[in-house]
């Protein structure tokens, strides 16, 4: 089903066969710490339930970073349609005592690997996450407000802004994002180059 690449004591990557299998894998524990939909949002949803209602998500996700302890506590919830990708991260979790962060992205969209892992730094390492918020307060008022509108329109919640918008400028915009200044761009890059290449 998946290969396991750890990346760090703290970090495991997980690459999956099936692109599909890697969203339904992640799926419901992003959207118990992302989604900005309360019928998600800190719950332990079912799969078939939420696609009825997403059914392009399957498509519209390259990549996930998961904490390990939601992991956890989304199993604590009671998961009511448990698949057997879900005993298999449950296991490597718990295995995996010094594991705190868990990557994936699309095979065929191998750029999407640093957008995932600059979520680990952001969590998992207090320095990082000092310089990335010093950046995005640096920001002009009408950038922050431009992409904070278009991260909520695309499910994220507000307590998830701060960490895409440094994965967005650090490692790659998409489509449905403006252009941006290359100089306030560089800033984000150099930041995550450095812990990247420090790791």
């Amino acid at each position: 089903m998946f290969s396991i690449n750890p990346i760090s004591k703290n970090i495991i990557h997980l690459i999956f066969e099936n692109e599909k299998e890697m969203c339904l894998a992640f799926l419901r524990y992003v959207e118990f710490t992302d989604s900005n939909d309360s019928k998600y949002n800190g719950k332990a949803i079912a799969i078939s339930e939420f696609l009825n209602d997403n059914n392009d998500y399957l498509d519209s996700w390259d990549g996930f970073a998961v904490n390990s302890q939601t992991i956890l506590d989304v199993i604590s919830l009671g998961i009511p349609d448990k698949r057997f990708s879900d005993i298999l991260i449950e296991n490597l979790v718990k295995d995996n005592n010094d594991c705190h962060f868990i990557i994936t992205n699309k095979q065929s969209k191998p750029e999407t690997f640093d957008h995932e892992l600059s979520h680990a730094y952001f969590h998992l390492n207090i320095d990082y996450y000092n310089k990335v918020i010093d950046l995005v307060d640096d920001l002009p008022d009408d950038i922050f407000n431009m992409m904070e509108s278009i991260l909520l329109n695309m499910g994220y919640n507000e307590e998830s802004i701060y960490t895409e918008i440094n994965a967005y400028f650090a490692t790659g915009l998409i489509s449905a994002m403006p252009e941006i200044d290359k100089l306030i761009l560089n800033k984000f890059e150099t930041l995550f180059e450095e812990f990247k290449n420090g790791q």
